[in-house]
C-alpha cells in the first residue's frame, strides 16, 4: 500500500540543532514544585449550545457499545448489575482464586474529587454529608467535608449516582438513583435504585427498578421512609413499601428529570418533563396533571428545572433551558408561579438577552435551581457558574456568587459546571450552601447572604477520591505517579509517598487524557487534553505546550491517546482520523504518517495508538474493525514511519463490524497484541500472533459450544504478564477480569473494586490502574521483582553545528546508546560516508566532520549496529544548513535591507514592503499573520567584530506578537515573542533580548484591534543594546540571529526589522539637530547613558513609571559632559525617562530595566 508523509513545519531548523539532551537529569525524588503550563483559553460564546466534555464521552460510549451500523446499543437497562452478579457467583461456585497476591494501594489523588451531583445532608446531624458521584459512588463526610469515605465500593459496580436522598424520619434509610437522562449519557445506563438501611453502612439494589431508564431524581416522604417517588426516563414510578413494589403513575416518552414536593404537603409533587413542560399531582403521586405545556409559552423550552420556597409554598421557581429561541435569555428563561402552578409568569429583565443567558448553552446538563430558605423573592441557579436571582414583580436581577470562566465576578475559584444544591440552616436566618459540580463537592460558610462575597467558598473534600481517570502511570523506581482525569485535566504526584491521602499538583487544565512519563529523565513527562487541544510537554519539570498541526482541529479524537515504550521513551504517537503523529523528541517536534485507506473509525475517539515494548520498532493504530475487510487495524514495523493494513475477524456467530474501544501488547513477544471491543455478545478480546494476520477470540463470544465466562460489558484495557503470556488481566466496566490459562476462563479479580478500568501499565513491580471514578491505584506484584525491559537499540542523540564562522564544515556529534554497539553508518545527502568501526562506550560523544559542503540545506543521516545481538537502529535523518557568512566588519549598519543581507531558512523571512503596509523594503516573516506553533528563523550574513566604537547594537523594528497579557509589570513570561541572539562559534548563542507587543503602547494598542492588526512606519521604534553587556568582550566576532517564536494558541500580524546602526548614529542624530538626547542602552539593569547636546546645560531628569509616578529625580549638566552616566535601581519594568533643559526644552523617551 502506497504511503502518505506529512511534516508539521514549526520546529527549527538551523545549522544548530538539537533533538534531545545529552545531559543527564537529577534523580532525586524529593518533592518538586511543579508550574502548570499556562495556556490561552479560547473564549467561548456562553450563547451558542457546546458540546461538554461528558457528552464527547457519552458519545464515545455509544459509539463502542454498538455495531458500526447500528443506532443504539443493544444493551439492556441493568445488564452492568446483572453481569456484575454473575461474575460474582461464578467466582464463589468455582472459587477460581489467583496464584498471584497482587497488593492493591490506593494512590490517589486526594484533592481532585470528581464531578459530584447529589448531595444529602443528615437530618440529625448537619455535619454528615452525603455525596453521590458520577462513576464513584456515594461517599460520606462526618466532619463537614474535611475527610470522607466510600460507602459503596463493592456494591454499586460503575454505575452513575446522580440522586440521592435521606429520610428525614430515619436518617438510616437512604435511597440512591443511578444513571444519568441527559442525552447519549445514558449509554453505559444505569441499574434502578439503590437503598441502604444502616445508614449507607451496606446496600441493597431494588431489582424491580431496573428496567425504569436512568433515575433523574429521588424525592421521599417526610414523615414516611418507605414512600419514595423516583423521575426516570420512562416516567414516574412510586413506591409506599419501601422500594419493595412500584407503580408507574405517569408514563412519558419524555424524560422525567426534575422532581419537587412541597414542603409543607407531601402529597402535592412537581415533575419536570423533558420538552414538555411541568406536571403535578395532588395525591402524593398517584395521579399527575399538566400545569406548564411549553406550546402554550415557548416550544423551544427542552429542559425544566424546579424549586419550591419554603418561605412560601404557593411559589414556584422554574429554570428552563432551550437549545435556541428562548424568550429572555439566549438559551434562558426564568418562570414563578404565586399559585402552586395554577399559573406562571415568565420573568423579564432589563439586561440584555446575553447577560441574562444564566445557563448558557450548557443548560441541557447544567441546569439547577434552588429556593432561598426564608426569602420567597430570591432564588438560586447553576449552569456554568451560580447566580443569586432576585425577583421584583414580573422582572428579576441577578448576582454571580461563582463565576466560572468570568474573571470579572467574584469565586472564579468554584469549578464549573453546577449539578446539585443545597442548604443547611444555621441560627437567625443564617444558612449555608452546599454545592456539587464538576470540580466535587463546595461550600460556603453560615450567612444572610452565603456566596456573595469573595473567598467566601470552601472546597474542602481532600479525600474524596472519586476521580474519572483515562490514563495513569509511574516515575521509575518513585511511587510517584500522573494522570489524565475527565474534567479536571492532569495531575503528578512528587515525594515518592503517593497514598491515597496524597495531594496531587495540577499540570494541564481541560478534559485530561493519557500521559507519558520518561522511563530514564524523571522531570520529562507528557499529558495531554481534548482533542490534543493541549500537548502539554515537560523537560526538567518545566512545561509548554508542544502541539502537532491537528491539535484541536476535527480531525483530532476527544479522547486523546499517547503512547511510547519505555525502552525506547523517546518515541512518542498520538493518533487523528487521517493518521499517525510521530516525535523522536519527546513531543518537541512532530511528523505525520498520512494512513488514507481503511483506517478511519465511525467515531473520531475510537481511534488509538500503541506502542510494543518486545519491539518498539513495531507500532499499533487504528479505531475499527469491520468484517467485509475494508477498515480494519494498521501495524508498523518501522516505528511508525510506515503502515500496513491488518486483517479483520470474522465471527462465526455475531456480527463483527465494530469501533475498537482499546488496543493491547505483549512486553514480550514482538508479533503479539489484542484488539479490544465493547459491543454486546461480540468478541471482547481478540489475540493476533503474527502481527494481525490473523486473529482468535479468546474472550469466548465466538463460539457456538460454550458460553463464555468473561462478562458482557464494555473493554477498556489489557496486560500480558510478562512472566507469564496466559495470565491477562483485561479492565472492564465492572472491575479487573482475570485468566490464568491464556483466555480458556476468566474470573473477577479478587480484592479489587467493581470499578470501571481504562489504563493499565507495568511500570517496574507495579501495575498501574486508571479508575473511571476511583482515582489511582497500583499492584504490586512479586512476580515482576525481577521483571527488566527488553533490551533494544534506540537510536543516538544527535546535534549539529557549522565548524566555525569562516568554515563551511560541518560537525555533527553523536552518542551510542549501548556499549555493544561496534559499528556505526553515516550518510551525508543520501551517500553513506565510511563506515566507523570500533570499540564504542556509552557516555562518551563521538564527533564527525563533513568535508566542506555548499550554502543550503544538507541532510545527515546515522545507523548504530549491534552484530552480537543481529540489531540495529532505524536510519535516522536530520537537515542542516551550511551558511557562506560575509567577510567579519566592524560595522553591522543596514539602512534598507536586501536579500542579500540574510540567511533565511525555509523562506521564513523575506525583504519586502508588507505588500505596501510600509514604505521600504524591510526584513519580516513570511507570513502575514504568523502561524501558530512556529518558529521564524533568519541569520545575518555578515559578522560583526566588536570595537568601543560600536558596541551598542541599535536597531529598528515593530513587532505585533501576542502579549503573555497588557500587563506590564511582568515582562519576563511569554506565549509568542521574537528574540535576537548572537554566537561566537555557531553553537553556543546567547539571548540579547526577548520581548512581545508589550514593548511599546503603540505596538500593543495594534495588536488589540485583533485580526486587522498590521504594522506601519510609524509603528517602528528605535532600540538599542550594549553587546558587551550580554557576555561578548571586545575584539570578539559574532554573528547575529532573528527569530519569531509562537505557541498553539492566538497570533498576529509579526514583526518587522526596518534597519541596523550602530550608536555613533544616534549620536550624530543628536549633533545633527535630528533628537535632543539619546538614551543607550534602552535597556539595561538599570546603568545607562543619556547623550545630549551641550547647549541643553543644566537638566531636571526624572524616571516615571507606568501609572504616572515619579521612581527618580536627579539633576544632568550637559555642559561640562554631553555623556552623563545614570545608575538607578528600579524594579524591573517598563519606564519613561524625561528631562527639562535649561532653556525648556523638552524630551521623553522609553527605558526598560530588566
Amino acid at each position: 500500500m502506497r504511503k502518505f508523509y506529512k511534516t508539521t513545519s514549526f520546529f527549527i531548523i538551523t545549522f544548530l540543532f538539537l533533538f534531545t539532551s545529552c545531559h543527564k537529569q537529577d534523580n532525586k525524588i524529593d518533592d518538586v514544585e511543579i508550574e502548570p503550563i499556562k495556556h490561552k483559553k479560547q473564549k467561548r460564546n456562553p450563547n451558542v449550545r457546546h458540546k461538554k466534555g461528558i457528552e464527547e464521552i457519552a458519545d464515545y460510549q455509544l459509539a463502542i457499545r454498538k455495531t458500526i451500523d447500528a443506532k443504539e446499543s443493544s444493551y439492556q437497562k441493568g445488564y452492568l448489575l446483572e453481569e456484575f452478579k454473575k461474575a460474582t457467583a461464578y467466582l464463589s461456585k468455582s472459587q477460581s482464586k489467583s496464584f498471584l497476591s497482587p497488593v492493591f494501594t490506593e494512590r490517589g489523588p486526594a484533592n481532585v474529587p470528581g464531578r459530584t451531583r447529589g448531595i444529602a445532608v443528615d437530618p440529625t446531624d448537619n455535619k454528615r454529608w452525603f455525596a453521590a458521584t458520577a462513576s464513584g459512588g456515594v461517599w460520606l463526610t462526618e466532619d463537614e467535608g474535611i475527610t470522607w469515605n466510600n460507602l459503596t465500593d463493592t456494591s454499586i459496580p460503575n454505575l452513575s449516582t446522580s440522586t440521592i436522598v435521606i429520610s428525614p424520619q430515619d436518617p438510616n434509610t437512604l435511597y440512591v438513583g443511578t444513571g444519568e437522562p441527559f442525552g447519549n449519557l445514558g449509554a453505559v445506563g444505569g441499574a434502578g435504585v439503590f437503598k441502604s438501611t444502616d445508614g449507607g453502612q451496606t446496600w441493597s439494589v431494588l431489582s424491580n427498578s431496573a428496567t425504569f431508564g436512568d433515575v433523574g431524581r429521588i424525592i421521599i416522604n417526610p414523615l414516611d421512609k418507605n414512600n419514595v417517588v423516583i423521575g426516570t426516563t420512562n416516567g414516574i414510578y412510586r413506591t409506599v413499601n419501601g422500594g419493595n413494589n412500584w407503580t408507574q403513575t405517569y408514563n412519558s416518552s419524555n424524560w422525567v428529570q426534575d422532581l419537587d414536593a412541597d414542603p409543607s404537603n407531601f402529597n402535592i409533587l412537581y415533575g419536570s418533563v423533558r420538552n414538555f413542560g411541568m406536571v403535578k399531582s395532588t395525591d402524593g403521586g398517584l395521579t399527575w396533571s399538566t400545569i406548564l405545556d411549553r406550546a402554550d409559552f415557548n416550544s423551544n423550552h427542552s429542559r425544566f428545572e424546579t424549586a419550591i420556597s419554603p418561605a412560601d409554598p404557593n411559589t414556584i421557581f422554574v429554570s428552563v433551558y432551550s437549545s435556541s429561541g428562548a424568550t429572555v435569555g439566549v438559551n434562558t428563561d426564568f418562570y414563578v408561579s404565586r399559585n402552586k402552578g395554577v399559573s406562571f409568569t415568565n420573568l423579564k429583565t432589563t439586561r440584555s438577552s446575553e447577560e441574562a443567558n444564566l445557563l448558557t448553552g450548557q443548560g441541557w446538563y447544567d441546569n439547577i435551581i434552588m429556593a432561598h430558605p426564608f426569602n420567597a423573592n430570591v432564588f438560586y441557579v447553576g449552569g456554568v457558574a451560580v447566580f443569586k436571582v432576585t425577583i421584583s414583580g414580573a422582572n428579576f436581577t441577578f448576582t454571580s456568587i461563582a463565576s466560572g470562566y468570568n474573571n470579572a465576578e467574584i469565586n472564579t475559584d468554584v469549578h464549573v459546571d453546577q449539578h446539585g444544591m443545597t442548604t443547611i440552616l444555621g441560627n437567625n436566618q443564617d444558612f449555608r450552601i452546599l454545592l456539587a459540580n464538576d470540580g466535587g463537592l463546595y461550600s460556603t460558610s453560615f450567612k444572610t447572604d452565603p456566596g456573595s462575597s469573595d473567598g467566601d467558598w470552601s472546597d474542602l473534600v481532600l479525600g474524596k477520591n472519586s476521580t474519572q481517570f483515562y490514563g495513569a502511570t509511574k516515575q521509575n523506581g518513585a511511587d510517584n505517579y500522573i494522570a489524565g482525569a475527565q474534567d479536571n485535566g492532569c495531575w503528578i504526584s512528587q515525594g515518592n509517598n503517593s497514598d491515597k491521602t496524597k495531594t496531587y499538583q495540577k499540570i494541564l487544565g481541560g478534559d485530561g487524557f493519557e500521559v507519558i512519563w520518561h522511563y530514564n529523565k524523571p522531570g520529562n513527562f507528557i499529558g495531554v487534553s481534548q482533542n490534543y487541544g493541549q500537548v502539554g510537554r515537560y523537560i526538567n519539570n518545566v512545561g509548554a505546550l508542544s502541539n502537532f498541526e491537528e491539535s484541536g482541529s476535527a480531525a483530532a479524537p476527544f479522547y486523546a491517546k499517547l503512547s511510547n515504550a519505555d525502552n525506547n521513551p523517546d518515541a512518542v504517537f498520538a493518533v487523528t482520523t487521517t493518521g499517525v503523529w510521530r516525535s523522536i523528541d519527546f513531543a518537541g517536534t512532530w511528523t505525520q504518517t498520512l494512513i488514507p485507506v481503511g483506517f478511519q473509525s465511525t467515531y473520531s475517539s475510537t481511534m488509538n495508538v500503541e506502542v510494543s515494548t518486545a519491539d518498539p520498532n513495531v507500532v499499533w493504530a487504528g479505531g475499527a474493525m469491520t468484517e467485509d475487510g475494508l477498515t480494519s487495524l494498521h501495524v508498523s514495523e518501522d516505528n511508525g514511519l510506515t503502515f500496513k493494513q491488518t486483517s479483520s475477524y470474522d465471527n462465526p456467530k455475531n456480527n463483527h463490524s465494530l469501533n475498537i474501544s482499546g488496543i493491547g501488547v505483549s512486553l514480550t513477544e514482538r508479533n503479539r497484541a489484542y484488539a479490544l471491543f465493547s459491543s454486546q455478545n461480540a468478541a471482547k478480546v481478540l489475540k493476533t500472533e503474527d502481527l494481525g494476520v490473523t486473529w482468535t477470540d479468546i474472550s469466548g463470544f465466538s463460539s457456538t459450544t460454550t458460553r463464555p465466562t468473561f462478562p458482557d460489558v464494555a473493554v477498556h484495557s489489557i496486560i500480558e504478564m510478562p512472566f507469564d503470556k496466559n495470565i491477562l488481566w483485561v479492565g472492564t466496566d465492572i472491575g479487573v477480569f482475570e485468566t490464568l490459562n491464556g483466555g480458556d476462563t476468566w474470573a473477577l479479580l479478587n480484592n479489587f473494586l467493581p470499578v470501571a478500568v481504562y489504563d493499565m501499565k507495568i511500570v517496574n513491580n507495579q501495575v498501574v490502574i486508571s479508575t473511571y471514578g476511583r482515582g489511582i491505584w497500583s499492584a504490586t506484584l512479586n512476580e515482576l521483582d525481577s521483571y527488566t525491559l527488553p533490551t533494544f537499540l534506540t537510536e543516538p542523540t544527535v546535534t549539529s553545528a557549522q565548524k566555525g564562522i569562516e568554515s563551511n564544515k560541518t560537525l555533527v556529534k553523536y552518542n551510542v546508546t549501548t556499549d555493544d554497539v561496534n559499528r556505526v553508518k553515516i550518510f551525508i545527502d543520501d551517500v553513506e560516508q565510511p563506515e566507523v568501526i570500533q570499540d564504542f562506550n556509552t557516555g562518551v560523544i563521538y564527533q564527525y566532520e563533513t568535508a566542506n559542503l555548499s550554502e543550503g540545506v544538507h541532510k545527515f543521516g546515522i545507523q548504530l549496529f549491534d552484530d552480537s545481538k543481529n540489531s540495529k537502529t532505524l536510519l535516522k535523518e536530520y537537515e542542516f544548513s551550511v551558511i557562506n557568512f560575509d567577510e567579519a566588519s566592524q560595522t553591522a549598519g543596514i539602512d534598507q535591507f536586501s536579500n542579500a543581507d540574510v540567511y533565511t531558512i525555509n523562506a521564513e523571512f523575506s525583504v519586502n514592503n508588507m505588500n505596501g503596509t510600509v514604505t521600504q523594503p524591510v526584513l519580516n516573516n513570511t507570513d502575514h499573520p504568523y502561524l501558530n506553533n512556529k518558529i521564524y528563523t533568519t541569520i545575518l550574513r555578515r559578522p560583526l567584530t566588536i570595537t568601543e566604537a560600536n558596541k551598542i547594537f541599535t536597531y529598528e523594528d515593530v513587532a505585533i506578537v501576542e502579549p503573555y497579557t497588557d500587563d506590564l509589570s511582568d515582562l519576563n513570561s511569554f506565549y509568542d515573542y521574537v528574540i535576537i541572539e548572537a554566537s561566537t562559534d555557531l553553537q553556543t548563542w546567547k539571548t540579547l533580548d526577548k520581548y512581545d507587543s508589550r514593548r511599546f503602547p503603540e505596538w500593543l494598542t495594534e495588536f488589540n484591534n485583533g485580526d486587522v492588526a498590521s504594522a506601519n512606519d510609524n509603528l517602528f521604534k528605535s532600540q538599542s543594546i550594549i553587546l558587551t553587556d550580554k557576555g561578548f568582550a571586545i575584539g570578539e566576532t559574532i554573528v547575529f540571529r532573528f527569530r519569531l517564536v509562537s505557541d498553539p494558541g492566538a497570533n498576529s500580524f509579526g514583526w518587522a526589522i526596518k534597519s541596523i546602526q550602530g550608536s555613533v548614529a544616534s549620536i550624530d542624530d543628536v549633533h545633527n539637530g535630528v533628537k535632543l538626547l539619546t538614551v543607550y542602552p534602552t535597556i539595561s539593569k538599570g546603568n545607562f547613558t543619556v547623550f545630549g547636546k551641550n547647549t541643553l546645560g543644566k537638566t531636571k531628569i526624572q524616571i516615571v513609571d507606568i501609572t504616572g509616578k515619579s521612581v527618580y529625580n536627579s539633576t544632568l549638566d550637559f555642559g561640562l559632559n554631553e555623556k552623563q552616566q545614570v545608575s538607578v535601581n528600579l524594579n524591573a519594568g517598563v519606564y519613561i525617562l524625561q528631562v527639562i533643559g535649561n532653556n525648556n526644552s523638552k524630551s521623553s523617551q522609553k527605558i526598560i530595566i530588566e
